[in-house]
């Protein structure tokens, strides 16, 4: 395994908990997601059922949001790591070594 510097290992570091907010996030949606009415209701005997379903809709529209924008980040973050590890090794290998 070739040499990993300390910076590289920090960042990686924040890649790994940067991925694991994004599957936090997702278990997240997934539990409040199970809570999720699809019955319309109409009828004022079930009008209590109508702000708990508004409650969880403006949630999932959070976490949906959220979820993008965090996903988004995390695979920028991981392409501009990647390009910054093949830029250095690029420029550690195409050194020419004089006689």
């Amino acid at each position: 395994m070739p040499f990993i510097s300390h910076a590289l290992l920090v960042e990686l570091f924040i890649l790994t908990v940067m991925a694991a907010c994004v599957c936090g996030l997702a278990l997240y949606r997934f539990f409040v997601a199970r809570q999720q009415d699809f019955h319309l209701h109409a009828n004022l005997d079930e009008a209590q059922y109508i702000g708990r379903q508004v409650t969880i809709a403006s949630k999932l529209t959070w976490i949906d949001k959220w979820g993008k924008v965090l996903t988004v980040l995390t695979v920028l973050y991981f392409v501009g790591l990647l390009a910054v590890v093949f830029y250095q090794e690029w420029q550690r290998n195409s050194t020419i070594i004089s006689n």
